[in-house]
């Protein structure tokens, strides 16, 4: 039987003290949330989850099955109330007890008396039948099975991924906005700091369905400029309570590129918005000047192309530290030039910029991110010798 375990579900560490068995299993992949959130199929009756997700204690895949365990009530403290230990007599040991079995000992009983010790062990299944909560009670566990896909879509959340889109709403508590951008003031042929140092813009938009949120346009005279874009992305990730392993925003393109002046668009940190955009968002000084992610204008894909952002280490701790605030995350979507604040007049009136989809273009392709955290690892004890 162990062997069989360790075939299907792959890696097993032993334990040699009380050579104890401990399996760990990992969690969904990146492929796998991708796909998901383009399934739109109802899930069909047999495979719908016995429990609420919240419900659920551990799962693991074999083939194309998904088996999991679930709380089913809280455990009677008393043993011989367990259905498995009504006919026996003895003692339960508590502090010893595990989540795979309790453990039971029998007395010679004299006149009402204990003497020695008949006999004791732990009454122990193959898999856990207990779940200690973190206020110290147990509760009563069952399993059943269902699809990995259906498994999945109906425990994104909770196993592994968040995914959030930008806003486009007005959320409560204030802790979220809309998505858009701002634009520095047009007049063509200033200076370069006339444009980037501002403490607030001269336009606001965040009702687009597409636009070019990152934009830079040169003047026709030397180191003159016309015009500068700064894009705002606020995701939700209030729901969340993880370690961030690995996230991506998805940028879907709406047109044209243009690239000029050799730049890349960045994904940068900014203040947290309000319930709606306003003029000061366009502060520089609000924005963090650490590039999260980029991509080169020039390989933006054409319209409806899916441009993926990896965070780097820096813009996932970015994203731990919004989390453990329980608070919307809240980033910059700019160039090169207007990131590092070191701008290279190209010669004359030249633009860069690219087109993409904003929240109001629909949830398809609305800017998304997928969060993967830490793997959820599970503990099982299957043998005890």
């Amino acid at each position: 039987m162990i062997n069989w375990f360790r075939d299907k579900l792959g890696r097993i560490w032993y334990w040699s003290k009380k050579q104890v068995r401990w399996v760990l299993v990992g969690t969904i992949t990146a492929a796998t949330a991708l796909g998901l959130m383009l399934a739109s199929a109802p899930i069909p009756q047999h495979e719908i989850l016995k429990t609420d997700k919240a419900n659920i204690v551990s799962s693991w895949q074999i083939g194309d099955v998904t088996h999991y365990g679930y709380k089913i009530g809280q455990l009677e403290e008393d043993f011989k109330l367990d259905p498995q230990f009504s006919n026996f007599e003895g003692v339960e040991l508590k502090e010893k007890r595990t989540s795979n079995g309790r453990w039971i000992k029998r007395y010679e009983v004299i006149d009402g008396v204990r003497h020695k010790i008949l006999t004791q062990g732990i009454f122990a299944s193959f898999l856990p039948m207990y779940h200690k909560e973190d206020d110290e009670t147990w509760q009563r566990l069952k399993y059943s099975t269902t699809t990995n896909e259906s498994f999945d879509r109906q425990t994104l959340s909770r196993f592994g991924f968040l995914v959030a889109r930008a806003a486009s709403f007005l959320a409560a508590g204030g802790n979220a906005g809309d998505d858009g951008y701002f634009v520095s003031s047009e007049t063509a042929n200033q200076s370069w700091a006339s444009k980037h140092d501002p403490a607030s813009s001269v336009e606001v938009f965040n009702d687009s369905t597409t636009q070019a949120p990152a934009w830079i346009r040169s003047g026709s005279g030397s180191n003159e400029w016309n015009f500068i874009r700064r894009g705002i992305l606020p995701f939700d990730t209030s729901t969340s309570t993880l370690t961030v392993v690995s996230s991506t925003i998805v940028i879907t393109s709406a047109g044209a590129v243009q690239d000029i002046m050799d730049q890349s668009v960045h994904i940068a940190s900014t203040t947290n918005k309000g319930l709606a955009l306003v003029l000061a968002d366009y502060d520089y000084t609000k924005m963090g000047t650490t590039s999260f992610a980029e991509v080169d204008v020039t390989n933006f894909g054409g319209d409806g192309a899916k441009n993926l952002f990896l965070l780097a280490t820096s813009g996932r701790a970015h994203l731990d530290g919004q989390i453990s605030r329980s608070t919307s995350t809240t980033f910059t979507f700019r160039l090169t030039m207007d990131l590092n604040d070191a701008p290279v007049w190209p010669g004359g009136t030249n633009n860069a910029s690219v087109n993409i989809s904003f929240s109001e273009d629909g949830a398809t392709d609305a800017p998304i991110l997928y969060i993967e955290f830490s793997p959820v690892v599970i503990k099982r004890i299957i043998s005890i010798q």
